[in-house]
């Protein structure tokens, strides 16, 4: 597993989720998992 800095986490939109703010922790990216992710919102 791959830790990630909050600072570090990167916002994405999410579908019907309005006003809320997202960030990707874990998921979809270099040597982390590609069917998963996990996030914050």
């Amino acid at each position: 597993m791959l830790a990630k800095r909050f600072a570090d986490a990167k916002p994405y939109e999410a579908p019907n989720h309005r006003g809320v703010v997202g960030l990707r922790l874990q998921g979809f990216e270099p040597g982390g998992p590609e069917n998963q992710w996990v996030g914050l919102s």
